[in-house]
Parts: structure tokens; C-alpha cells; sequence
């Protein structure tokens, strides 16, 4: 898992907070047990609300705050954005075909928390030429990095292709580069939510 950081781009972020032992309102996926650390892995946790029908194509807009009296079900990979998924006839490159729960209401991010911290947050945002991939491919289990690092690890998923990435010529409609505006968004909600995990 760890050789295969050179083919993301990874941001480290130190927080003035420390990280507390969990979230108060996520059903987490389960837990992994790796280095005498248990680590406990949450699932397609939204950052944004959904680019669909009238957003599609616009800035992604926040989500607003974690309601304190509702529980999030945090047990299912964070969607993939649509792509096209090329024929290859080589079973080697399956690792690198997304899961099959493909949707445009994939601003989503996924999270691995050990119990041992040292109150890092490591977030790996997924390589792909802008056009392929997905922040939850079995590649990416962010799982081994936070027992091993000792940090919160977050991988997120964000717009790519057209959705992502295209602008209308007069770029009123359509002003582009939504993609990297998601991934402006995951990190600004992050900064703001990760001391809940």
C-alpha cells in the first residue's frame, strides 16, 4: 500500500486540535487490527451536496453542519464520479477499475482513524489524468497508512471528465474546473469536521 503514495498527490495537515477517539454521530464500516492498532474506517461521508440537476456543472455548495441527533450511516465506499471505464484485456489493470457503485453524487470522502494517534490528518487525493478513478478503489485503503503513520487518513472523491472539468466558452454557464473546486471544498470540510473523528 505505501509504494503506491507516488501515484497520489498527498496533503499533510497538522491540527491545533487533537483527535478525539471517534465521531459521536457515524455508523463506522468496521475495523482493522494492524501493528497492535486498531484502526476504525468510515465510509462515503458527503462533503457537499450532490451535483445534480440545477448543480450540476456549478461550484459544489456545503453540505452545512453534522446534525448532533442524527446518526450517519458511514458503511458504504464513497460513490464514484462516471467515467469511462476502458477495455482492457489484461486482468492486471483491474486494481485500477473503480467500483461498480458509479454516481454523480459522489462528493463524498472516505476515512480511516487509528486508535493511536499522533493528531495528524493525512488526505490523498487520487491521481487519473482528471478522467479516471476513484477515491475508493482497494488501492487507496487508507487502512495500513493510519496504522502506520499514526494519523487520521482521508481519501476523497471529487468531479472528473466532462462533469469536472468542462467550460462553456463564455464561461458564464459553466465557469470549469469544478473538479478542483471539489477538491477545495473536501479539504475546507475536513479542516472544519476531522477533530469530530
Amino acid at each position: 500500500m505505501l509504494y503506491y503514495l507516488s501515484f497520489q498527490t498527498v496533503f499533510i495537515f497538522s491540527l491545533l486540535n487533537p483527535v478525539i477517539s471517534g465521531p459521536v454521530n457515524c455508523t463506522p464500516a468496521g475495523t482493522y487490527n494492524i501493528e497492535n492498532n486498531t484502526v476504525t474506517e468510515y465510509l462515503g461521508i458527503p462533503y457537499a451536496k450532490p451535483p445534480i440537476k440545477e448543480l450540476r456543472f456549478m461550484p459544489p455548495e456545503g453540505i452545512g453542519e453534522f446534525k448532533t441527533n442524527e446518526t450517519f450511516n458511514a458503511t458504504i465506499p464513497a460513490r464514484t464520479c462516471p467515467q469511462i471505464i476502458p477495455p482492457y484485456n489484461f486482468s492486471g489493470f483491474s486494481i485500477w477499475y473503480p467500483p461498480k457503485n458509479i454516481s454523480e453524487d459522489c462528493l463524498q470522502l472516505n476515512i480511516w482513524q487509528p486508535n493511536k494517534t499522533t493528531g495528524g490528518v493525512l488526505v490523498m487525493i487520487h491521481g487519473g489524468a482528471y478522467y479516471s478513478l476513484s477515491a475508493s478503489l482497494d488501492l487507496f485503503n487508507g487502512s495500513v497508512l493510519a496504522a502506520v503513520a499514526h494519523a487520521v487518513v482521508v481519501t476523497i472523491n471529487y468531479r472528473i471528465g466532462a462533469l469536472g472539468f468542462a467550460r462553456w466558452k463564455d464561461g458564464k454557464n459553466i465557469t470549469g474546473n469544478m473538479g478542483l473546486l471539489d477538491q477545495q471544498m473536501a479539504l475546507k470540510w475536513i479542516n472544519k469536521n476531522i477533530h469530530l473523528f
